[in-house]
Formats: C-alpha cells, structure tokens, sequence
C-alpha cells in the first residue's frame, strides 16, 4: 500500500509535498529556492519550498532511489506546455480615451520551447463581458515582441456626466499560445479570456486628459475632435454629440466621414444601443464610412442637457509612415426626416495634428523584478541579466542596451552595472526595499524601473533537533572516531581496524537547521512586507552551512556539516558567521550532558520504490506534489531496501543513513530464506537490500544493531533488535512496467518523472541455479587445464630421470619395480572420464564435453591445442611399464607418426597401464 503525507513548496505561489517517509530527502534544485515553514500556509509535517523565477527541479531521494521532476510555473499557470519563461512588462500605464491603446512589452527569458505568440488581455474590473479585446504577437530573433489592443471608449465614463465619477480599471492577461492558435493568426480581435491566463496588474482608466475641437455645421450633431498631437500607428476616439430639442422629435440623420491619405476608419462604436438604433458601413479599404442613426425614446431627457448626449464614437488610426501633417477628415451631414428628404446637407472638415515618429517609452526588462539577497548570507553575487528596449510611438521595437547608461537610485540597497546590462547583490546592500529604483538613460530619453529587493531578517534562527546531547547506554564507540569523521566526512576506511585510544559511551547527535524571514521596506512610508508573511521562514541550512562553526569544538562537533556531534559534557554555542565581515549572523546553545539515555528500540520499513507527481490545484500557482512510497514485492527478484530508525528513550529518533558507518554494527537476517534473501551489500550498510525469492508474507526479516566490532566486550554487542514486516506477493503479470528480469506489467500509467532506480532493480545479479551450474562447469574445466599443466611438469620431471647422464636427449627405463610404483602418484592422466566425473551433469558441462564415438573410444588430449615442433618441449615420457628400447630416443620413437596416430599411442599407453 503506498502511504504518504502532504507539505507545501512555494514556487511564486505554492506547491505542496505528500510523502510517506520522513527518511525520503526532498530538495530543489535552483538557487535562490528555500523551503519554509509557517502556521500561515497549514500545519505543515515537512516544510516549503520558494522560487522566484520560473522553473525549478525537485527532487526526492531515498538511498538509490531517486526521482524528479521539473516544473515550469509559466506552463502550468498558463496551462499550456510551452517550455518557456515569459515575462510582461507595461509600457501603457493609464490608458487615455484619446489614446485608447494599451502596449504591453513581452520578453522570452528562458532558451526553450518559445510561444508562437503571446496574446494580450484586457477586463473592465466590476463588469460583465462576454468577449473581451485581445491582441498578440510573435517573439522575434531577441526573444522580445509587443503587443496592443484598443479598449472599448465605452469603459470609460461619459465626458461631461451630473458629477464626479470614479475612475474604472482595467486588468490586464496574457497568455502564451502555440502555433496555430486563433490568437496567432491574427493580431487583434475579441474572445473569451482563456482559462489559466497569468495576471500582469491593473490599470486606471485616465480621465479627460487633452482638449478638443468641436466641429458642427448646424450646432444639433457635434463632433469633438482631440487636439493632442498624433503619431503614425495610434488609434483616437472622436466623439459624436446630438443636441436635441423636444421640436424635432423624431430625429433621425446620416453622417458620412471620408478619410484623406494617411488616415483609415476603423469602427464606429455606439455608445448606447437601447436609445439609438445606429447601423455603420465601412468600405473594404476603410477610407470613408457611413452611420446612419435614429433616435428610440422619447427626447425630454435631452432637454436639460446643454452638452448633448454621446451616440457614438468614430475612431480613427494614423497609419504607419505618415508624413508629418495633418490628418484630415470630410464629414457630409444629412437629416431625414420625411419632410426634409431632398434636403442635401451640411459639409464640414475636421483635422488632426499628425507628427512624425518618436520614442514612446525606455524600458529596463529583466527576468524577474524580485531579487532576494542570499549574498549577505554566502558571500556570493546575486545578480539578475538585464536589457533596454525602446518602444515608439508607431509600434516599433529596438534593443538599445549598449548605447544606454544606468545608475541605481540607493547602492545601498540594490546596485547595477553602468553598462545596464545587469542589476546585482554584492552583500554589502543594509536593507531591503520595496521600490528600488533604476534609472536609465538613451541619449535624451529617461526611463526607470522598480526592483524589490528581500533582505533576510537577523539574526538568523539556529534551530536543533535536540538541544540536549546526553550519552546512550551501552553503546560504545571509538573514542577517536566522531573527531577523524568530522575531518573526513564519515569515510568509511578511515577506521576498519581498531588502532589505539580505547572505547567509550557514544553521545547523542542533532540535526541543525538555519532558518531566517525575508522582508522589504516601503521607503515612503517606512512599513515592512514579509516574504509570504510574517510568520513564514525559510530555511537556508545549505547557503550558510559552510559558514556554520562551534565556539568550543571540545564539547562538540560538526559532521556533515549540519549535523552535530556531541563529543563531551559542556555547554557551547553554534554559530554562523558572515564570510564577509567575520560577524555573527545567529547563534543557538547546545548541552552536552553526561546522563545517559537508552535505546527504546528500532522501526524498519521495506522500501520497493518511490514516485513523484506534480499536480495543479484550483488556486493559481498552487501545486499539489506527491511522493509515494511503495511496499511490496511483486516480482521475482525485485529488489527492496530497509528504511531504519533508531529510538531513543528521551522521544528522539535518528535514521540509521545519518549515522556514522564506523559507529554500529548492522546485522540483517532472513527468517525464511524461500521467500526474501539478503542481496549482496551495496554502497551503504544503513541501507540493507533483500531479494524476492518466493510468496509469502509476515515478520520475516530480523534486523539486529550492534556495537562496531572494535568495541565488542566479552557480553553481547546487541543494542536493539526488531523485525520487518514483508509482503512477498509475486504476479506473474503486473502494471505494465518492465523490469530487468523481462516481466511486464499492466495498466501502468505513462512515466511523468524521470526516475533513477537501477541500483535497486538488478535480479540479473544474482545468480540463479543454471548460472550456478555454469560456473562449476567452468571451474571443471579451469581444474582440468591446470591438472594438464601438472601432468606435462611430472612427465618432464620424470623423463630427466630417466635419462643417462652422458645421453641427455635419451630416456632410459628404470629396472627397479619399486621406484616404478614410487612414481606412480606422480601420474596424472586426462581424459573424457577424468571430465565426467568431475564436471556437474548440467547443459553446460555436456556442451563442453564432445560426444562419444561408439565405434571406437577416444580420449581427447592437448586441451590447450598446442603443436610440438622439433627442438621443443618433448611431451611426457612414456609410462614405466611399457616396455621400451632403453637407448630408444623420443624423437626416433615418433618418427613417421602424425598427430592422430601419437595420440592413439597415447591412448593405448593409457588403456595398459589400467
């Protein structure tokens, strides 16, 4: 059954973390990425993780298990799969309704996967739209584009209303889109916000901001044309105004505008709709256009307004490349009333102040305007690249970076590079803030941006698992040990032979952890803002742990660098301390005592695997992760490890991996050894591993902690005992998951994680019983050759007694019947007997072994293949009791003989001295 339980990570927002094993380490592979802790996220059993930027790597490690999975804050907030950091950036603060474009400056920071186009969207707050403008665009070679759409001049309130009316907001969406989409074929439009789309803020829809001409030909029907100057590629809204009198009811008129060069039409926008049925036609090329428009309800509203009521709003665009002029605009009024038919009208020109392309805004874009000071803390710079565009008043975009200058408004806060392209920490910063300040300058064009900055809060909180160290009853170690591992780490070859100094009562050990607030400060108004609240931290135990030391390193010590070890009684303090100034950031007391405590006993779970997933919730930027841990044994020879835990009597526990090697003894045994089997030791023996073997479940393995060998006393070492529960269930068919022994399981959902879990599944090696059978076949044959290697050395030994002395290349007979039978032990002869009786009747050994001839016995000699050439070697002499010429040498006894017939020689040699 797989068990977990839940944490939280934090990255922008929240991610929380389910586990089943408080031994399973969870990390995050980024820097500037914390886990924290807090009442204000839920009551959390693990803590949380942080990132500012938009991608991070978490993992969870369990001995050799290990799984990740990396997660991109944009693509699940956005909820697509575009593998890409995109970033926004205004360059529209308030939104005028001469000037009703909204540009929004969008920024590939992330090589990977990039967006087809990014599309733009805006909402009135407060009200109820189905379809809201959008507009896109496509990131070019920079990484960098922009986006614009028009608001509705209907979101802003009427220009001359009874009294002052609050100003509306806009908020403002984006959303990276892939290739294909509706939003990338076109630029502008309007849709439904898609689900999922990431927040860039909200934006105040700016009163009247300029003046305006009004241009009439009878006073009844005005138009109000801004004065502010206009660029090429802008849009403005000209009002329409009726001044109705009670006499010309009903009222009805058409207006026709023609467009001169330059200028285009682009809608006309009604401004109520329940009063005025207005319909428009606009030519394809959208140089003239046509309202024609009638009043519904009665005109005694109209009769005390001396402004008029708004009908519509034409709203006209300067087009891209427009010379420097002006703008202008034919209008042709017309009533129709049934007896003003025939009536030709009233003419009239409007223009528009035209000028030439300029610079609209100077943007500083970096990946993340949050920076949060770790080089206070390790010394290191923070630094985050940064780049200058400018963005004209037509649209266009240019990178500027190296032809701008930068300076930071307070260096002791944040400081930035004089070439701009980057801002930075250096650890000398004071405090943090909220509005940092940028200031950059292109040629004669300013522009700035607002960075806020979180200083971590000291002093920094030193927490210890165990604030108390006492001594364990009965368990003795080396008493130089804990000193030599604080210097190496914990190897374990330092001490394999007990070396002089004697054993004493091992002290307790305590895990430290660092843990500090972020904060920045409103320069304005002086107030602080906590990183996720005030009552959330972050733990920061792997910046500053280089950085940790104890005042008295007699009483205790640092192993692991996190992990402290009590060496005798006393009191001291640990420290961290600046690498920059030598000053101490935190500090917390620890006792060593001389009382002592005992072993309650040991917990011991079997571990067959662990996964990780990582889901979205409802809330934005929430993350639900899961690790599971699974239990059970399923397959022949799957593999498992034993998760153990020691119990002390005073409430304290301590996993066995973060123990010392050299400071126990770790006995494992199988109660039932056709079920589950120990496998061969891997790198770690806090770990053990157990092979499935059979069915079966129960308390089957038993696992005993002892004293290291060097301090065994005549009494037993045993410090705790207990047993493990195993659940040996073996399918043979499973989840779809194939395993190195060939076994495929069923229904197993698609890999979401890359796992690295291969030093766990290895049945292939364990030997099974046909491998047995293999390797004592091969160690027959190994035997066998050696045995042969024998038999050459006795003939040759044999053959120089043989020999004369004035004859050395003739071997003489021995007459004495005694000395033959002396020689006898000295015989060794091979043959397909002598191979089957000493090689095991497997497929191997009968593969190895040739077949036997019935028609005639043969017995396979020179298993090595070696040739004997003249001059050489001689091979063995012949055996005593054949009876031979004394004076006859070897070589005139193998004259004229081959091979095959020395060998048959051979072979009746063998059968008479049988």
């Amino acid at each position: 059954m797989n068990r977990y339980k839940c944490i939280a990570l934090w990255l922008i927002s929240a991610l929380r973390l389910c586990t089943a094993l408080s031994s399973v380490r969870l990390s995050v592979e980024k820097e500037g990425a914390f886990f924290l802790r807090g009442s204000s996220l839920e009551p959390l059993e693990q803590p949380v993780a942080l990132a500012f930027q938009g991608r991070a790597t978490v993992w969870a490690r369990l001995g050799p298990f290990a799984v990740r999975q990396t997660l991109q804050w944009h693509s699940w907030a956005a909820n697509t799969s575009i593998d890409a950091a995109v970033t926004a950036h205004l360059v529209t603060t308030a939104p005028r309704r001469d000037r009703p474009l909204v540009r929004v400056l969008f920024y590939i920071s992330e090589v990977g996967e990039a967006p087809g186009c990014v599309a733009l969207y805006a909402e009135r707050v407060g009200g109820s739209w189905t379809e809201v403008p959008w507009g896109s665009c496509a990131p070019g070679p920079d990484g960098a584009c922009l986006a614009q759409l028009t608001l509705p001049a209907s979101w802003w309130p009427p220009l001359w209303g009874p009294g002052p009316v609050k100003s509306p907001w806009v908020e403002l969406q984006f959303s990276p889109r892939a290739s294909g989409s509706p939003e990338c074929n076109a630029k502008e439009g309007t849709a439904q916000s898609p689900p999922g789309a990431l927040p860039i803020g909200r934006l105040p829809l700016a009163p009247l901001h300029t003046s305006y001409e009004e241009v009439s030909g009878d006073g009844t029907v005005r138009l109000l044309v801004p004065q502010g100057p206009l660029h090429p590629g802008v849009r403005v809204y000209v009002p329409l105004l009726v001044h109705l009198t009670s006499s010309r009811f009903p009222f009805a008129f058409t207006l026709r505008a023609k467009m001169k060069p330059g200028l285009r039409v682009v809608a006309a926008q009604v401004r109520d709709p329940s009063a005025w049925n207005v319909t428009v036609q606009i030519n394809s090329k959208r140089t003239s256009a046509t309202v024609t428009a009638s009043r519904l309800s009665d005109s005694s509203t109209l009769e005390d307004s001396h402004t008029g009521e708004e009908v519509l709003d034409w709203l006209i665009a300067v087009e891209e490349g427009h010379e420097e002029g002006g703008g202008q605009v034919s209008w042709h009024l017309r009533y129709h009333p049934e007896a003003q038919e025939q009536d030709e009208g009233l003419r009239f020109v409007a223009r528009l102040d035209v000028h030439k392309d300029d610079v609209e805004a100077v943007l500083l874009v970096a990946k993340s305007t949050q920076l949060l000071n770790s080089a206070v803390l390790t010394g290191r710079q923070v630094s985050q690249p940064m780049r200058v565009f400018v963005v004209s008043q037509a649209g266009l975009l240019g990178d500027v970076t190296l032809q701008s200058s930068c300076q930071s408004a307070d260096e002791s806060v944040l400081k930035v590079s004089p070439s701009c392209t980057s801002v930075y920490l250096d650890g000398s910063e004071v405090r943090g803030s909220q509005n940092a300040t940028v200031l950059v300058r292109y040629g004669s064009y300013e522009g700035q941006a607002s960075f806020r900055v979180w200083m971590p809060q000291l002093p920094l909180e030193l927490h210890l698992s165990d604030p108390k160290l006492s001594q364990v009853r009965g368990w003795r170690v080396q008493a130089h040990s804990h000193r030599s591992n604080a210097i190496h780490s914990w190897s374990t070859h330092q001490w394999n032979k007990p070396h002089g100094g004697g054993c004493r009562l091992r002290y307790q050990q305590a895990t430290l952890e660092v843990w500090t607030r972020f904060l920045s400060v409103d320069h304005n108004s002086g107030r602080e803002s906590y990183l996720l609240g005030r009552k959330t931290q972050a733990r920061i135990t792997g910046l500053v742990e280089p950085f940790l030391r104890v005042a008295d390193p007699r009483v205790a010590t640092l192993v692991r660098g996190h992990v402290l070890q009590g060496m005798r009684p006393g009191r001291t303090e640990v420290q961290v301390v600046s690498p920059l100034s030598g000053r101490v950031l935190g500090a917390v007391e620890v006792r060593v005592s001389a009382d002592k405590e005992s072993i309650l006993g040991l917990e011991a779970d079997l571990v067959t695997g662990i996964s990780l997933e990582l889901m979205p919730e409802e809330s934005l930027g929430v993350f639900l992760a899961r690790v599971n841990s699974s239990h059970k044994l399923t397959s022949l020879y799957q593999e498992g490890l034993l998760d153990v835990r020691v119990l002390f009597s005073d409430g304290t526990t301590v996993a066995l991996q973060d123990l010392p090697e050299t400071d126990y003894s770790l006995d494992t045994e199988s109660l039932e050894l056709a079920v589950v089997a120990l496998a061969p030791k891997g790198s770690s023996a806090a770990l053990p591993r157990v092979i499935a073997l059979g069915q079966g479940r129960g308390s089957l393995l038993q696992i005993s902690l002892e004293v290291p060998e060097a301090c065994h006393r005549r009494r037993s070492g045993l410090l705790a005992q207990t047993r493990v529960n195993v659940d040996c269930t073996l399918t043979p068919t499973s989840d779809g998951v194939l395993y190195r022994d060939g076994t495929r399981l069923e229904h197993a959902p698609p890999p979401a994680v890359e796992a690295r879990q291969d030093a766990m599944s290895r049945p292939t090696m364990h030997p099974s019983p046909t491998e047995l059978a293999l390797y004592a076949a091969l160690g027959t044959c190994c035997l066998a050759v050696a045995g042969a290697g024998l038999a050459v050395a006795s003939c040759a030994k044999q053959r120089w007694k043989q020999r004369p002395d004035n004859t050395p290349k003739v071997y003489h007979k021995e007459p004495e019947v005694q000395r033959m039978a002396s020689s006898a032990h000295d015989w060794v002869w091979l043959g397909r007997a002598t191979l089957e009786r000493s090689a095991i009747n497997t497929r191997c050994s009968q593969a190895l072994v040739p077949p036997e001839k019935t028609e005639k016995p043969r017995v396979q000699v020179n298993p090595m293949m070696l040739t004997f050439t003249r001059g050489a070697l001689p091979p063995p002499p012949v055996p005593p009791h054949r009876v031979t010429p004394p004076t006859m040498a070897w070589e005139e006894l193998t004259k004229g003989k081959h091979y095959d017939q020395l060998v048959q020689y051979l072979d009746s040699l063998k059968e008479s001295s049988a």
